[in-house]
């Protein structure tokens, strides 16, 4: 676990060979369009601009500092979510209870430490929908930490390709893999959500905790009509009424809905009826 973060927002991403002159405290590249967000450790300002030395374009936009526990917004001993008990690297030592199915997660700087709605009930629609059908081959969109592949993994699937189109997620996510010993069962591609729909189409079961857009984009595609259950959450309410019309005139049945305050949106889709 990290003391302190320091953030240094940038006008472009890095190249690999620039990261490996960033030095031991730092954490990660978070890409986000044409910018991207630097997490250290410890004050890097001085490394940063000896880069901007080499690039006379490279600017920083802004930067910040705060602990550890004000960035994640709570440091938990661990948490339960349905029949999964979350244990952070922070906490040493837990009795797990019978029943209860322990999950290794180090959260590090991106999302998925499940304190936000959407994370948990993708968890709650995780543990719903395996108690009732066999998932050999599971999609995780927008991997994040692999918080939700592990946890498909832990129910049984065989086979789960996370995905993620940000590096330092695929980076948390190999990490939180390796903690939990599913190197031989998960797989990591950094790649686009509505890019990888057409080479796994032949998935059991599609996750996507995603925006709204996203999502959007992934059920118009044709291959997508491929997929007989998913998982969809991210979404407001008024975004996920639109998804959940479109969604019914392709064929699917809404067999669960959860909402977080009426504000946050997850949703369990499945064509061909559904198992009670």
């Amino acid at each position: 676990m990290y003391s302190d973060l320091y953030i240094y927002w940038i006008n472009r991403a890095l190249t690999e060979e620039e990261e490996k002159s960033l030095g031991k405290s730092f954490i990660g590249n978070w890409v986000e369009d044409d910018f991207s967000f630097l997490f250290f450790s410890e004050d890097a300002l001085k490394i940063i601009k000896k880069l901007m030395q080499k690039d006379s374009n490279l600017r920083i936009l802004d930067h910040y500092h705060m602990t550890y526990e004000q960035w994640q917004g709570e440091l938990y001993d661990s948490i339960q979510i349905d029949k999964f008990l979350i244990i952070p690297p922070w906490h040493k030592t837990i009795e797990i209870k019978d029943g209860l199915i322990p999950i290794s997660l180090d959260p590090g700087v991106v999302f998925g430490n499940c304190l936000h709605p959407s994370t948990r009930h993708c968890l709650n629609a995780i543990s719903w929908l395996l108690e009732r059908y066999n998932a050999k081959k599971v999609l995780d969109l927008g991997t994040g930490t692999g918080i939700l592949a592990i946890a498909a993994a832990r129910l049984g699937a065989e086979r789960i390709i996370a995905v993620d189109i940000n590096p330092l997620c695929i980076k948390t996510a190999n990490k939180n893999i390796v903690l939990n010993g599913l190197e031989d069962r998960i797989e990591t591609i950094c790649a686009r959500a509505e890019d990888t729909i057409s080479q796994h189409r032949d998935a059991d079961l599609v996750i996507a905790n995603l925006s709204y857009e996203v999502i959007l984009k992934l059920i118009n595609l044709s291959d997508f009509l491929d997929i007989d259950k998913a998982i969809l959450s991210g979404m407001l309410r008024s975004q996920w009424a639109d998804i959940k019309s479109r969604l019914i005139k392709k064929g699917y049945d809404i067999a669960r809905e959860w909402d977080h305050e009426m504000i946050w949106h997850t949703a369990m889709v499945i064509k061909g009826g559904i198992t009670t």
